[in-house]
């Protein structure tokens, strides 16, 4: 039993042992670590040290970077806010230029707009109840006739016929005729001129005419030319309106 007891006791101090190594080699390894770490540091202190002013003039030059960057920024925002101010006026007074042009209709797209609705021109009207024509102001169908063979005879008495100019001939033709019978005094008549030609070359001609009309207030005349070169007919119809 001693010697169970002795060798216990034995094991139990080399444990200790080992164990108060092991701390110090511990210990030994962290200020290993703590050395090198504080070389480490101390590195950045080989490279040369500033002088006084020289430290005064870089620490001087960060905040007047700061204040041109700052001064700079604050420069572009002003001119933006001054271009779009300028913007805005010149939007402004074009639009109010556009709104004080008196009476102007303008189309955007380009394309001419209708009359508004007080610009629409109105025939005027005579101020009676008359439901015919007055006295001498019917429409007289021989003073009609009359007046378009002589206007027939004028123009086409010593015509040939040409095909390029035949319809320019009746379009002249058809508004002399109606301005001459305009001066006959037929006022409440609307009056309708047509105007045929061909060429006389043996064939025949024949022109009709149908209307709806009241036979008590409206007439209708027609005259015919012939030539050795050229035929026409004209027709007139005079229609009473109030």
């Amino acid at each position: 039993m001693a010697a169970r007891a002795h060798l216990t006791a034995q094991t139990n101090v080399e444990q200790q042992e080992q164990h108060h190594q092991q701390e110090q080699h511990h210990q030994l390894e962290q200020q290993q670590q703590a050395h090198q770490q504080h070389n480490r540091l101390q590195v950045p202190a080989i490279a040369p040290s500033l002088s006084p002013s020289r430290r005064s003039s870089v620490q001087l030059s960060v905040p007047s970077r700061r204040e041109s960057v700052s001064m700079n920024l604050h420069h572009h925002h002003h001119h933006q806010q001054h271009h779009q101010q300028q913007q805005q006026d010149q939007r402004r007074l074009s639009v109010a230029s556009w709104m004080l042009l008196p009476q102007s209709r303008v189309s955007f797209s380009g394309l001419p707009l209708p009359p508004a609705q007080g610009d629409w021109r109105q025939e005027p009207c005579e101020n009676s109840y008359r439901l015919g024509p007055a006295a001498g102001a019917a429409f007289s169908a021989a003073k009609v006739r009359r007046v378009v063979e002589e206007l027939l005879s004028g123009h086409l008495h010593h015509a040939s016929y040409q095909q390029a100019r035949c319809g320019g001939t009746a379009r002249a033709l058809t508004e002399a005729i109606r301005e001459r019978v305009k001066g006959l005094g037929f006022g409440r008549h609307k009056l309708v001129c047509c105007v045929a030609m061909a060429d006389a070359a043996g064939q025949g001609l024949g022109v009709a005419g149908r209307c709806l009309w009241a036979e008590g207030t409206d007439g209708a005349a027609s005259a015919t030319f012939a030539s050795a070169h050229v035929v026409a007919v004209a027709s007139v119809y005079g229609l009473y309106h109030e």
